[in-house]
């Protein structure tokens, strides 16, 4: 068993009551992120927490990914629900990638397959993001003891997220607004930690985007209750409501 400390095993073990379900830790050495939950669905007896070994601490990212699921466990049965991609969107994405360049031969036929994997990204964003951040807000003001690996896991997040910003292949760029999310994390965190990580977004001049969403963020209640609500209000802002679909949860 990976070494944690006592609050992040604790939020296991909340957990683990409110779900009724144990949780596996499963080490991944290939993981793209240091942690991952699957939640238990369709009669799964456990959920699975996959997590990839580093030199640093992984208790700030166990415990947003466990933060996460407690919000949804929080809810009445009727109120939960899973994310799911509408492919409708993809289609969407496409015509505003193909709208904004002028595109070579090339660019046309890696267009497809760029467009596939700017759309699981951009709902990745819409997804984990603002939810996160709720989580982030709750760990670093209720458990002071965790506020050091909080304060090491949102710069090791904020430096992934500044890497996206190169994210293109030839003349193919994810449009701007896609770079809202991760501005609006970088303003957060600014803001929690007193940081500058927005810089590279207001060079990238989407800021802008960034500062509306946390202030539809800040607006919003900020309990588990209203967190689909959340989700739905940055989509309208991103012109992303049609893209997603919330799908009952299957215990």
């Amino acid at each position: 068993m990976i070494k944690l400390l006592p609050e992040t095993r604790n939020l296991v073990t909340q957990l683990e009551n409110l779900s009724d379900r144990s949780i596996e830790f499963m080490r991944d050495d290939s993981l793209p992120v240091l942690a991952s939950i699957k939640i238990a669905r369709n009669g799964a007896s456990y959920h699975i927490l996959q997590y990839k070994p580093s030199n640093n601490s992984l208790d700030y990212y166990i415990a947003q990914q466990v933060g996460i699921a407690l919000r949804m466990y929080e809810q009445p049965e009727n109120k939960r629900f899973d994310f799911a991609s509408d492919n409708s969107g993809e289609k969407d994405l496409e015509a505003i990638i193909k709208a904004a360049a002028n595109l070579s031969s090339e660019d046309m036929q890696l267009l497809p397959m760029f467009t596939k994997s700017i759309y699981q990204w951009a709902l990745m964003q819409l997804r984990s993001i603002p939810i996160g951040m709720r989580v982030d807000a709750w760990l670093f003001e209720s458990f002071p003891n965790m506020r050091e690996a909080v304060r090491s896991g949102l710069a090791e997040q904020q430096q992934m997220n500044a890497g996206i910003l190169g994210r293109h292949i030839g003349g193919l760029m994810p449009p701007l607004n896609q770079f809202a999310p991760a501005a609006a994390y970088a303003l957060f965190t600014d803001r929690l930690l007193g940081t500058s990580y927005v810089i590279p977004f207001k060079a990238a001049g989407s800021s802008g985007d960034g500062k509306l969403l946390l202030d539809i963020f800040d607006q919003i209640d900020s309990s588990s209750a209203y967190d689909v609500q959340l989700v739905n209000a940055w989509a309208k802002h991103l012109g992303m409501e049609n893209w997603y679909q919330w799908i009952p949860y299957q215990p």
